[in-house]
């Protein structure tokens, strides 16, 4: 008797392993060219880049007039108003990044994509989700962003 349980045990694990191991993976896809291009928060992020250029250009502008005499000082100037720039674009560029990496992850969870791919990696299928994304990240309203104007 007791090896008869067994064998059913066994059997029951097996058909349990087998229907686990056939249900396919749900596999998503994301165009981040799409995303960056119609995504409303993007947008505002690209412009606040756009304006901290503006200010920085005008600042070394107005910098240039005071340090003319001197070129070296000029170039060091240039090269201080250039670097910050970067470091601005640095962390908006990641800043974005983390808040689509919190949504994908919240959509795979919410609606059990085991794997989410980029697009531009995919030659095909996979369900495009790029869509759900701009929306999700839109609905934060750039929430989670510091600005150069906040800071």
């Amino acid at each position: 008797m007791d090896k008869a349980l067994i064998v059913i045990i066994l059997i029951l694990l097996i058909g349990i392993l087998f229907v686990t191991l056939n249900q396919p993976a749900e596999i998503a896809v994301v165009s981040m060219e799409k995303l960056v291009a119609e995504s409303k928060v993007a947008g505002e992020l690209q412009q606040e880049l756009t304006n901290i250029g503006q200010q920085m250009e005008q600042e070394y502008l107005e910098k240039k007039d005071e340090i003319e005499n001197t070129e070296l000082e000029s170039d060091h100037s240039l090269e201080q108003i250039y670097n910050q720039y970067l470091s601005n674009k640095e962390k908006l560029e990641e800043q974005l990044t983390n808040e689509i990496r919190k949504v994908i992850a919240g959509l795979a969870e919410k609606d059990d994509y085991e794997v989410i791919l980029f697009k531009r990696d995919v030659h095909s299928g996979g369900v495009d989700i790029t869509d759900k994304v701009i929306q999700a990240l839109d609905a934060t309203g750039g929430a989670g962003f510091e600005t150069e104007s906040e800071q």
